[in-house]
This record gives structure tokens, sequence and C-alpha cells, in this order.
């Protein structure tokens, strides 16, 4: 246990850290909405046009929601690393910056335990029923294949949390799969149609087999 939470604490201190970075590199701060479309790795004409995409940690939060990633910048202000300054300018009203307590353990890489993974994810995982079951071990395959064609691990894709959720509640569309905490715009712009599908075809062939009968 004492090992499990060790590896929690490096996760969660890790998240902080490069969240920090990136709004340490950046080389004008921004507030909250467009700091998350930055972690997100949004491709927005925004982005691109003030060259946010070439921050280090563009993306680095692709896997998770505007709402887990709006939790990770809270818990950084409630931790005083960050603070919010007001700005009087058209376009900004505020933006985000480093506090020189957030500044030291950036320099350093010690920061207190942000105690994240309560906040952002549910311990218990959902509990499937046999046909639910089926399907998760489908959408597994479905991460797996994908996972191989973009060389890295299958989380990176999604977490077995997401396809519990996607198992449970067969979402039919892209709006659907976006409510599903821990699915983001990247996840939907580069992998929804080919859970989409699955669902789909898990369906046909579930009517089917009820239809034969």
């Amino acid at each position: 246990m004492k090992q499990h939470n060790e590896y929690i604490n490096n996760f969660e201190k890790s998240i902080s850290l490069m969240v920090l970075s990136c709004i340490n590199d950046l080389e004008f701060k921004v507030g909250n909405k467009k700091l998350i479309a930055i972690l997100q790795g949004s491709e927005s004409n925004y982005i691109f046009e003030n060259e946010f995409n070439n921050n280090p940690f563009y993306g680095l939060l692709q896997n998770y929601n505007s709402n887990q990633i709006s939790t990770i910048i809270d818990r950084l202000v409630e931790m005083e690393l960050i603070e919010l300054k007001e700005l009087d300018l058209e376009y900004y009203t505020s933006i985000f910056d480093l506090t020189s307590k957030g500044k030291t353990a950036l320099h350093s890489g010690d920061l207190a335990k942000p105690y994240l993974s309560n906040k952002l994810f549910e311990l218990n995982p959902l509990i499937l029923s046999d046909d639910n079951k089926i399907l998760f071990e489908r959408l597994r395959r479905v991460r797996k294949e994908i996972a191989k064609s973009i060389k890295k691990p299958a989380f990176i894709v999604c977490t077995d949390k997401v396809l519990r959720q996607i198992a449970v509640t067969q979402p039919k569309n892209e709006d659907s799969l976006l409510a599903i905490k821990g699915i983001g715009e990247y996840f939907i712009d580069n992998y929804s149609s080919l859970f989409l599908n699955e669902l789909e075809l898990a369906r046909t062939t579930s009517e089917n087999y009820i239809n034969t009968y």
C-alpha cells in the first residue's frame, strides 16, 4: 500500500510540475479557457496563430476533459503555486502566472502532495453486467489496435475506466462520448469514429441475434 501511494503521489507531482512548466514557458500568459485548450492540444486557429503549439507541454493532457483540467488548475491555485492576475486589456481580463512559491517548486522539482487523484477519478470501478463485459473486451481490442498504430501504450488512448463508462452508457454520437469523464477533444477528433463504429456493430449484432430468436 505504501508503494502504491508513492506511485500515485509521484504521478500527481509530475502532472502538477508539467502544468507549471507549461505556464512558465508561455511567452505571454493566458487565462483559464486558453490554458485548457493548450493543455488539451487544441488545433484552433488561435492556438496556431500564437504558436502555442510550440510549447513543449502542448497537448500534455489531451486525454483529459475540460472539467478535469480545470480541477488541476484550481488545485494549483489552492496550493498557491499559480495565481490569477487581473488585467485591463481588450482580449484578456485575467491570466495565470506562477507565484514565487510555484517558481521555487518548479526549480527544485519538489512540492507538497497535490492530492489530485480523488478529485480527478472515481476510485471504485463500475460493475459490468455480462453483456457489458463482452462489449468492454471488444472496446479494449479497438484501443489495442489504435495504440499499436500510434506506437504508444494503450492508456494513452484512454483508460480502462473510460472504456467501462463507454461499455455501460453505449454512446451513439460524439456529444455523448464527450460527456464521459476522461474523454477530451483530441480523443473525439482522432479516435471517436473507431469506437462509435464498434458500438454500432455490437448493437447490430445483438439486434440480429434477438430477431433470430
